[in-house]
């Protein structure tokens, strides 16, 4: 049976003493490195894509949306660095968790909807 999927993305924390950047790696099934993204200003703790495999949503220093092809779409900034991160089960909305305990409700395209006291 064929995978539906062609690629896949990994997060990366770099090596800022050796002088590596905070990366995002698409590769391909084969193993062979697509492109690399730069960026964050914190590691990428948590990467999510929505059902359908057309958005990766990334927690690091702010929530960021990216489209398949690795193109930035939406960005909002974060208080905390992002730790967790999820979509809802109709994907129109994404939840973060911050490294201070803050749950946070966003909307698909990263504007902030609500703090969820926890």
């Amino acid at each position: 049976m064929a995978s539906r999927w062609t690629f896949f993305v990994a997060g990366d924390y770099g090596q800022k003493e050796n002088g590596i950047e905070l990366l995002l790696h698409f590769w391909n099934i084969d193993g062979t490195l697509l492109k690399s993204i730069h960026g964050s200003k914190a590691e990428y703790r948590n990467i999510r894509w929505n059902k359908n495999g057309d958005y990766l949503a990334t927690a690091s220093d702010a929530l960021r949306i990216w489209s398949k092809d690795g193109q930035l779409i939406y960005v909002s900034k974060s208080e905390d660095l992002l730790w967790g991160i999820d979509w809802d089960s109709q994907y129109k909305n994404i939840i973060t968790y911050s490294e201070k305990g803050k749950i946070i409700l966003w909307t698909y395209n990263a504007n902030f909807v609500k703090d969820i006291d926890n």
